[in-house]
């Protein structure tokens, strides 16, 4: 017989204990470790809090800072070029955000940075709508903007821009700073000009070359190079009335990384003192290689510049910028009636600067306690009474107001419990809600 020989059968295998089985089936196909070998699990890091920057592990807090890499945030950037952020204790992420202040709020709503520069105007703007919270001032000098006609116009009046249209960047900004130049004595004219939002200066350079605008409200820096070489005249020139950028951050982020944004903020005031001393010329040097600039005109810039880097915001940093964004209709009007609601009470500070007008509290919505979608709770609105109010008598005894503070701090409007049942209100009252003092934390 021919035929090949069939192999003998194999012995059957030994059965393994459940407890091997039970590991096998729940590990991942492709992660079985071959034969022979061990298979360990990783060693956990052991737990720390991502707000502490001095403890006993070596682990770093991430920190994703977004900037526009303009001239104004210069310090900074010369002070990662020299190397300075080996003296962090974060872990720092330098991201470079496109010119647009939309773009920015749309990178910290999602939670692609953690915190960044704005111009002032834009985030008193963003804040309300409560996604991101005002921690500070970083330049306090104002942006200086003006009113540019072609050459061929420049010994025409105001008046003449009254007939045409008028050129603004795509920005609060610009719309704020034709406000502001319609208030000048003889430029009244301006208030009822049509406006055409321009995405860059080459665009308004080009339509008004073309005729199509007569004129063009920009920021002096960037429209500089337009003067310089004679295609521009500037018929006016008036700073901004308040700083130019403020430090934001978002509200998760100021819960998670308060101390990481408390010591980068250090930090960068650090840097800001060090690059406006320019020991050596080496911060001429940079603006000169970076943008441009000779060596008298980065030390004439340096002179005019003020980095104070701090985590206070004047109170007329928040009202002044909410007052024309409401009369423009750019943001809705009384929505927030506390300027301090806008900034990170626990990180910044405001600075009382005169006497302002107490706000009215807020009434308390049920509704809105119990999920029914109500608005953030930092800007609820009193509802409107559905019914007369009676009038109380004259006997019931006045309540004494809540006496404010004379020491300096944020002011708050402390929460108070609702009654089971309402007072009867007093004589002349026109609201469900009553008018108290704020009382000022701290």
């Amino acid at each position: 017989d021919f035929r090949p020989s069939r192999p003998p059968p194999r012995p059957p295998l030994a059965p393994r204990s459940p407890a091997r089985l039970g590991s096998l089936a729940h590990r991942p196909r492709g992660l079985l470790p071959p034969m022979g070998a061990q298979c360990t699990l990783p060693p956990v890091a052991p737990p720390s809090c991502e707000c502490a920057l001095d403890g006993p592990t070596a682990i770093r807090t991430r920190l994703r800072v977004g900037s526009v890499s303009s001239f104004l945030d210069a310090p900074l950037q010369h002070a990662l070029a020299e190397g300075s952020y080996s003296k962090l204790d974060v872990n720092l992420n330098w991201v470079k955000c496109p010119q647009d202040a939309g773009a920015v709020m749309s990178m910290l709503s999602a939670g692609l940075i953690d915190m960044g520069f704005m111009f002032t105007e834009d985030a008193v703007a963003f804040a309300l709508q409560g996604s991101i919270r005002i921690c500070g001032t970083f330049l306090s000098t104002p942006r200086r903007w003006g009113l540019h006609v072609s050459c061929s116009n420049r010994d025409c009046v105001p008046s003449f821009l009254a007939n045409g249209l008028l050129g603004i960047p795509d920005e609060n900004g610009g719309a704020i700073m034709a406000s502001v130049i319609s208030d000048q004595p003889g430029f009244e004219a301006l208030m009822g000009v049509q406006r055409k939002t321009l995405s860059s200066v080459r665009r308004a350079c080009e339509a008004m070359s073309r005729n199509l605008i007569q004129g063009a409200i920009w920021e002096r820096r960037t429209a500089s190079g337009l003067v310089d070489c004679g295609e521009w005249d500037v018929l006016l020139d008036l700073p901004m009335p308040w700083p130019a950028l403020v430090i934001v951050a978002t509200r998760d982020s100021l819960y998670a990384k308060a101390g990481a944004i408390k010591h980068f903020i250090d930090f960068a005031r650090v840097a800001c003192q060090d690059f406006k001393a320019n020991q050596d010329g080496k911060s001429s040097e940079f603006l000169k290689l970076r943008y441009g600039m000779v060596r008298d005109e980065a030390a004439a810039w340096l002179s005019s510049m003020s980095w104070p880097c701090e985590c206070e915001v004047a109170e007329s940093t928040i009202l002044g910028p909410l007052a024309r964004l409401e009369a423009l209709g750019l943001v809705p009007a009384g929505r927030v009636g506390d300027p301090a609601r806008l900034i990170a009470k626990d990180l910044c500070l405001m600075a009382q600067l005169g006497t302002r007008v107490p706000s009215p509290r807020k009434c308390h919505d049920p509704v809105a306690a119990d999920g029914g979608g109500a608005e953030d709770e930092d800007f609820c609105l009193p509802a409107e009474p559905t019914a007369p109010l009676e009038v109380a008598s004259a006997s019931q005894p006045a309540e004494e107001p809540i006496q404010a503070s004379p020491a300096g701090g944020v002011w708050t409007d402390e929460a108070s419990e609702s009654p089971a049942a309402p007072p009867p209100d007093r004589e002349g009252s026109s609201s469900a809600c009553e008018e108290h003092e704020p009382v000022p934390a701290g």
